[in-house]
């Protein structure tokens, strides 16, 4: 791979078009009678058109024709795969979710015949509501846009023609098709390899301690359908939830939590310059801010190793060129399995609901990497994308395992 000078530059406009996606003027932009994250059709292949020309352009900034070649021949051969990102890329942050994979340009050139083709945007192959992969393909399915009847009526009645270089699909992004795996630990170049979590050593039921600031006007519901029988059966898992800011510190000393989930604001960054990465809890109707310094505690470690959720603004995206800092504390120092994390401010009725999906299919046995997919695939089914705003730092087939298990026994292996 190769990394241009610009590609902080890139990355940043990446997430600030995710973020103009997402808001426009203070205003969540998504929200309909469907759903509180439902969109419509125009408005989820406006935001394709504009997310598949810059993850193109991030794809080639990265990857050049040659491997592209072997890329493209091996994922679209298998859809699905995971796509394992080098220890040693790590420190770059890069949005591989994000990542376009086939030729687009929302400037297509003139054909042969001098014909300018139209840019759009094909739905045919979304996904069902429970996130389950379309079986539609390409160019074969009757809805897809570059299917020949379509593309037959287009010139019938006259209209631009469209090419798989002028069509976005949602296919096509790593985030929607594939299972990135990043790795939450930094491997210098010719260093020796690294031990990596790969199962939460739970007990019976986990113990899932939940921490929510309780100014934000969700937090109280999201929780009740969090700890609701129907999505987390009690004997599987528990709920334990702080909303006293100050608290929060003291609880995540615990040495035996299986799940941390943080419901939070989350300060600093690129987006909040005067501010260092924070984040921020309230207790007597004052903020209570826990900076990664904070989380720090050389007594003890999470024995465990817990996934650790941090579901607030901007949580892994602190800045575009380094690490978030909550992960070398939390991952190396404290033990846990790995971190999700949201590359952008989020909006709360995302942020819950992301949540749930996500968790729902991790606490029933989904490796954290499938359940992640199936999230994003949730949303984009609702014609909404900001799924591609959640990155997990860990081992895609982190799942959960008994201490008693012979999956424990593997519960570190080499990077």
């Amino acid at each position: 791979m190769r990394f241009p000078g610009n590609l902080a530059s890139d990355v940043q406009k990446l997430r600030d078009l995710l973020h103009s996606i997402a808001s426009d003027s203070g205003a969540y932009r998504f929200g309909t009678a469907a759903g509180p994250n439902a969109g419509h059709d125009d408005q989820l292949k406006a935001a394709l058109i504009s997310l598949a020309g810059a993850g193109w352009s991030l794809y080639t900034q990265l990857v050049g024709r040659s491997m592209r070649a072997g890329l493209q021949e091996v994922l679209h051969a298998s859809p699905g795969q995971t796509i394992k990102i080098a220890h040693v890329l790590i420190e770059k942050v890069i949005p591989w979710a994000l990542v376009y994979d086939r030729y687009f340009s929302p400037n297509p050139a003139a054909d042969a015949d001098g014909k300018v083709p139209a840019v759009d945007a094909c739905l045919a192959a979304l996904p069902r509501a429970d996130g389950t992969p379309s079986p539609a393909e390409c160019g074969k399915h009757p809805g897809c846009v570059l299917h020949p009847d379509q593309l037959a009526q287009r010139a019938a009645a006259g209209l631009p023609p469209l090419t798989a270089k002028s069509v976005a699909c949602p296919r096509h992004f790593w985030g929607f098709q594939h299972i990135v795996e990043i790795s939450p630990k930094v491997v210098r170049p010719n260093a020796d390899p690294v031990a990596e979590a790969d199962v939460v050593r739970n007990a019976t039921p986990a113990r899932f301690l939940a921490a929510f600031n309780d100014t934000l006007s969700l937090a109280r519901p999201h929780l009740g359908r969090l700890s609701a029988p129907e999505h987390t059966d009690p004997g599987v898992a528990v709920w334990e939830s702080e909303f006293v800011g100050t608290n929060v510190r003291n609880q995540l000393e615990r040495e035996d939590l299986d799940l941390i989930y943080l419901y939070c604001h989350a300060r600093g960054g690129a987006a909040d310059p005067t501010r260092s990465p924070c984040l921020e809890f309230s207790a007597n109707n004052a903020p209570a801010v826990v900076t990664p310094a904070d989380l720090v505690h050389d007594e003890s470690t999470w024995t465990h190793h817990p996934l650790v959720i941090l579901n607030g603004c901007g949580t892994v995206g602190f800045s575009p060129d380094a690490l978030s800092p909550f992960i070398p504390i939390l991952v190396d120092d404290r033990g846990a399995a790995g971190l999700l994390g949201t590359e952008i401010s989020v909006w709360e009725q995302l942020a819950g609901e992301f949540a749930e999906h996500f968790l729902r299919a991790f606490v029933s046995g989904e490796p954290a990497g499938a359940a992640l997919v199936q999230a994003r695939r949730r949303l984009l089914a609702q014609r909404n994308p900001l799924g591609l705003a959640y990155t997990l730092y860990a081992n895609a087939d982190l799942r959960f395992g008994s201490p008693q298990s012979p999956a424990a026994a593997r519960v570190m292996r080499s990077g």
